[in-house]
């Protein structure tokens, strides 16, 4: 049963307060003067987080019955956005004319499994690198149909041992890069392996 509490000028729905939108709110149409004087918590923007009203306000709780003239999602808050940092060139990767070959075998592996592989470890996050591991990520049915019977660890599964390091020399071959080829269960790669993934096999162009 969802819980309400009956104000002078309305039945305030708490369930239906507390499940909606994080938003920052105010009650002047610009600017927020009310939000400077009252006691809830400013967001960065100088609006009042809806998430946190104070009970005792006379501004913003629900129960005062006060109108709201500006607000806007948690999520797209101006200040934050306008906050947020440049994006910085990536320092990751292979270099040219290596990251075109490597695309360019991406595009074979999405050929034939249906799903681009990703440039993982230590290529995807920086200039230096012993090797380049590039991982196919299959979903769970379809990497069960393919090594039913898996073993741990995969090196154990003799199929899985052969196809990876079958496409790891043909990845040699087509990049030129020392390529570690490794076939994924969604699953497991999730739980087990984090940091960057660049999916490869994009047709890459630059603005003329």
């Amino acid at each position: 049963m969802n819980r309400t509490r009956r104000t002078d000028a309305f039945l305030v729905d708490e369930a239906a307060v507390a499940a909606a939108e994080p938003a920052h709110i105010g009650r002047s149409w610009a600017g927020h003067q009310a939000e400077d004087l009252c006691p809830c918590p400013q967001a960065p923007c100088g609006l009042v987080l809806t998430s946190a009203i104070d009970p005792t306000c006379p501004q913003h709780d629900f129960r005062a019955g006060r109108s709201i003239r500006q607000s806007h999602p948690a999520a797209v808050c101006p200040a934050a956005v306008a906050a947020a940092p440049e994006p910085q060139p990536s320092t990751a990767g292979v270099g040219m004319p290596a990251t075109l070959h490597l695309h360019a075998f991406g595009r074979e592996i999405n050929d034939s499994f249906g799903y681009m592989p990703y440039l993982v470890g230590s290529a995807a996050r920086g200039k230096e690198w012993r090797d380049v591991d590039v991982r196919l990520i299959l979903p769970d049915k379809e990497f069960d149909a393919l090594f039913p019977g898996h073993l741990k660890p995969d090196h154990a599964d003799a199929r899985w041992s052969l196809l990876c390091a079958a496409i790891s020399e043909l990845g040699r071959m087509r990049t030129g890069l020392p390529i570690d080829f490794q076939i994924q269960r969604t699953t497991e790669a999730n739980v087990a392996y984090g940091g960057p993934r660049h999916a490869l096999g994009l047709n890459l162009a630059w603005p003329a």
